[in-house]
């Protein structure tokens, strides 16, 4: 038991505030593995009946995403607080017991699908990788405010990136071939976003976090069957329009390419998505000039900006 609430202290510490100890949670899992005969036989919470809520120590869902996240793919069984879903933020007992009925059930609050999609790529890693259950995850990759851990035989990993910037931080780093295990030209899925990598010649992915977004990659060739991202990636580059110009010799040279953006995630009310980069057109890296995306098409089902 001592062992299981140190995890909690762990990750709960780790995610609580943009300035977490992700050192702490990087150093405790490498010591809970060497200390623990078995640890895909622990429960893995961040929540229960007398312990304050994640929410009552921060509000920031970006935040919770990533601790949840962490919660559900660490090894052993994944536990989850009734109400946990609905984002309850009860502070200690009773407050923190509150009637699951005062959310009406909701099954598309923020966390909601959120929380299936984690189960849903945790049970497409199962059916895929006889071994995973019993595969003991471990950090790959960490800095200051990020934690890369794997899980999983090669060809079936599951990687996880969590991070504690929080829903205004960005930040990007590379993830090597060493630490994920993919291999050159490989084609992996954030399968949270559906945002679609392929790795490099050597194997490493460049990896860009956006509003403190977790990501979980997953070889994209074995999705198949799992009902997540199924054909489609929530960050595409389509050309629709292409402006040409005639050099010498008669070749058409584009000097212009429309490019299409979308992002899938759910938000709330009065939130919006931006688009910013490096250049005048995508505000040079200010959110104020940057560029927001369209909400016409977004729906509960399919949350597409």
């Amino acid at each position: 038991m001592k062992l299981i609430v140190c995890r909690y202290y762990w990750i709960t510490q780790a995610f609580q505030s943009t300035t977490g100890s992700i050192s702490n949670l990087y150093n405790g899992i490498n010591t809970l593995k060497a200390t623990c005969k078995d640890t895909t036989l622990l429960g893995s919470f961040m929540e229960n009946h007398d312990l304050a809520r994640f929410p009552s120590l921060t509000s920031d869902y970006a935040l919770a995403k990533n601790a949840i996240a962490f919660t559900m793919l660490a090894d052993g069984v994944p536990i989850i607080y009734q109400g946990q879903e609905q984002h309850f933020s009860g502070s200690s007992v009773p407050n923190n017991r509150e009637a699951l009925w005062q959310s009406g059930y909701s099954t598309s609050s923020q966390l909601y699908p959120f929380i299936a999609t984690i189960n849903k790529i945790r049970k497409q890693a199962i059916k895929q990788d006889t071994g995973y259950l019993i595969f003991k995850a471990y950090p790959v990759y960490s800095d200051a405010s990020t934690i890369v851990m794997r899980k999983g035989t090669t060809g079936s990993q599951v990687i996880g990136i969590f991070t504690n910037k929080g829903s205004f931080g960005s930040s990007s780093f590379t993830l090597s071939s060493s630490a994920s295990g993919f291999s050159a030209g490989q084609s992996v899925t954030d399968i949270l976003s559906c945002t679609s990598y392929t790795a490099d010649s050597s194997g490493n992915i460049a990896i860009s976090i956006n509003a403190g977004a977790p990501r979980v990659l997953y070889p994209t060739a074995k999705l198949t069957g799992s009902g997540l991202c199924s054909g489609s990636s929530s960050t595409s580059a389509t050309p629709t329009t292409i402006k040409t110009s005639t050099i010498a010799g008669g070749c058409s040279t584009p000097t212009a390419v429309a490019v299409t953006f979308t992002d899938k995630v759910t938000t709330q009310y009065g939130q919006t998505i931006k688009l910013a980069g490096s250049i005048p057109q995508l505000g040079s890296w200010n959110a104020a000039n940057a560029v927001t995306l369209s909400s016409a098409g977004y729906t509960a089902s399919n949350p597409v900006w």
